[in-house]
């Protein structure tokens, strides 16, 4: 007989906390610009400011690996500067096509951006 926490219907549940990373001032990213952020562990994420609104997700696009910071942002879409692709900042869905890349969560905090990553728990 199969206990409760190794049965077939048992899914492990980890533990998952945000990571509050600071990446500079409101007023150091210009409106309607996009800023590359690098992470401690070499990451980058692509930061806008969308008429006062910060917005971050990954900072490459799938398609060929141009970095999303360099592309044309119009509201809250941004296309790649490669081929066109262009995806939602606010939630990294593409509008192009169903290759998606992930969106995090920022917070300002006394004039101070932070972006929002998650960091799993054993």
């Amino acid at each position: 007989m199969e206990s409760e926490r190794n049965g077939p219907d048992y899914r492990e549940e980890r533990v998952v906390e945000r990571e509050k990373i600071a990446v500079g001032a409101v007023g150091d990213l210009p409106v309607g610009r996009g800023a590359t952020v690098e992470l401690s562990n070499g990451d980058e994420l692509a930061l806008y400011n969308v008429g006062g609104q910060f917005f971050a997700v990954e900072n490459f696009c799938p398609h060929r690996g141009a970095p999303l910071a360099e592309g044309i942002l119009c509201e809250y879409t941004v296309e790649c500067i490669l081929h066109g692709w262009q995806f939602d900042v606010r939630t990294g869905k593409c509008l192009t096509t169903d290759a998606d890349i992930r969106a995090y969560e920022v917070e300002i905090e006394d004039g101070q951006i932070n972006i929002l990553i998650d960091a799993k728990v054993d």
